[in-house]
């Protein structure tokens, strides 16, 4: 999770573990502009990593936020 990666303080340095040795392989990056840009709310992110656990990443948001909930069915 690198969403604070732009606020760093004083003569601090952002590190992703990404670029440490034999990290970039076994490193799924979370990240967002809610933080750096002030868009807090709005939900903005992606990530970055292996693209077979990206896309399965991708499959289970699109099942889990695409679709009306349970209740709003049941309403319906």
């Amino acid at each position: 999770d690198e969403i604070y990666e732009k606020l760093i303080y004083d003569d601090g340095e952002f590190v992703s573990i990404a670029t440490l040795p034999n990290m970039r392989e076994r490193t799924i990056i979370i990240n967002g502009v809610s933080k750096s840009h002030a868009m807090t709310g709005w939900r903005i992110g992606y990530a970055v990593g292996d693209a077979k656990i990206i896309g399965a990443m991708t499959n289970l948001a699109s099942h889990s936020t695409s679709n009306p909930t349970s209740l709003a069915q049941a309403a319906a």
